[in-house]
């Protein structure tokens, strides 16, 4: 009887986790996201992302790939690689960078996530790089804090 209550009481314990815990699978995150919104270094809210700017986001079982462009279609911006999943953890492995001169290729940046709905939220730190006009090479300077919310397409 005693270890039938333990059972019933473990049980239910798993159950509560496994029905509140918001993060999920590798395979629930592949697919095509959008930017939506962003909030980046001290900014206190989160702000929409710019209609004349466009980002995507595309995740397979290992790789991740993203991109900005203007609305005219031009790139701006863009890179890619590898990423693990952990139950907390999503961490980019960044294999190519444009522009290439941020130095970013070979580096790892690990985010916080959740996963509501269609909506897949990230936040954490990741380098802030800033150019410098006596070598025109980006330098870092030092990290600021990342958070960004993406939109299933």
């Amino acid at each position: 009887m005693k270890t039938s209550k333990i059972l019933i009481s473990l049980s239910l314990c798993l159950f509560i986790f496994v029905a509140t815990n918001t993060n999920v699978p590798a395979q629930d995150l592949k697919g095509s996201w959008t930017l939506i919104k962003y909030k980046y270094g001290q900014d206190q809210e989160l702000a929409e992302v710019p209609k004349v700017m466009n980002y995507v986001k595309h995740l397979t079982d290992r790789h991740f790939s993203w991109a900005s462009y203007g609305e005219n279609g031009n790139l701006i911006a863009a890179g890619g690689g590898t990423y693990a999943l952990t139950d907390f953890d999503y961490t980019e492995r960044i294999n190519y960078f444009h522009p290439h001169g941020f130095n970013l290729a070979g580096t790892s940046v690990t985010f916080s996530y959740k996963r509501e709905g269609n909506n897949w939220t990230i936040w954490g730190y990741t380098r802030n790089v800033q150019l410098n006009p006596g070598s025109g090479e980006y330098e870092t300077i030092d990290s600021v804090r990342l958070e960004e919310v993406w939109r299933k397409l």
